[in-house]
């Protein structure tokens, strides 16, 4: 679930910056990193892969 997650992530940052070269971006039909986060939540791991990601930055 937490790879999942971070894939989405990287994907959605990958799109915006190619959106931002003019290339348009296909919406989350199906809203899958929304429910990826909010599982994660509920599992109570969201905190800690978010404090994880910030300190390896």
């Amino acid at each position: 679930m937490e790879y999942l997650y971070a894939d989405l992530c990287e994907m959605g940052e990958r799109a915006t910056r190619e959106n931002e070269q003019g290339i348009k971006m296909v919406p989350d039909v199906l809203n899958l990193r929304e429910k990826t986060e909010k599982e994660l939540k509920e599992r109570g791991s969201l905190v800690k892969l978010l404090e994880k990601w910030d300190s390896e930055k």
